[in-house]
């Protein structure tokens, strides 16, 4: 039997027992649902998935779809019907329409998860110190290319003193200096205790 590996691979299998099992396409390969199909009389929106967890992961709205057809059934609490297809029974698998109130329950508790989530991204941008943010008046540090090492080590000091949260990539940026160097830089200058790195920055020693 051939074992699909993607989506297309799941509807070519549907779509070669299909009739044997008593569905109808009536339309297919539209944006959301995947197709319209015909069983017993009745019209489904259907949603192919190689994995039925897909339909989660894509966002899409379980108010506009019936049934999902997939090849690995791996949403054991899915409010809607699943087929899944390696499973040899499932031409003659009985078939029941979710609960259209369920259905709005989990569209819009989804919703619900995700604006939380974004509120509380936004609330940590809020919260998050200023010397983080991009400031309009930062200072430019000038970099003289036939600086010596210890001069660049000081213009180095002088950048995190003023920007502890600043990232390497960051300060190589401003600094008109590679990235290895600034790290190479900071192991050397925490080595000889000039400086402490941590969760929270930078913090000059002396």
């Amino acid at each position: 039997m051939f074992e699909p590996t993607n989506e297309q691979g799941t509807i070519f299998v549907f779509a070669a027992q299909a009739e044997q099992a008593g569905w109808r396409v009536i339309e297919i390969g539209c944006p959301f649902p995947d197709a319209t199909l015909e069983y017993k009389g009745e019209i489904w929106k259907v949603e192919f998935e190689f994995k039925a967890f897909n339909f989660s992961s894509h966002r899409h709205d379980i108010r506009g779809c019936d049934l999902i057809i997939c090849w690995e059934n791996d949403f054991p609490d899915c409010p809607l019907p699943v087929i899944e297809l390696r499973n040899e029974n499932w031409t003659s698998q009985k078939i029941t329409r979710g609960n259209p109130l369920l259905n709005e329950i989990t569209f819009w508790k989804q919703k619900a998860i995700s604006a939380e989530n974004k509120l509380g991204r936004l609330r940590a941008k809020v919260s998050a110190p200023p010397s983080i943010h991009p400031q309009k008046n930062k200072p430019t540090f000038v970099v003289d290319k036939t600086e010596s090492p210890e001069q660049e080590e000081n213009l180095l000091v002088s950048y995190y003193r003023m920007y502890p949260l600043a990232s390497q990539r960051g300060a190589a940026k401003d600094l008109s200096l590679s990235q290895s160097k600034i790290s190479r830089i900071l192991s050397d200058l925490e080595s000889r205790k000039v400086i402490h790195r941590n969760g929270n920055g930078v913090e000059i020693l002396s």
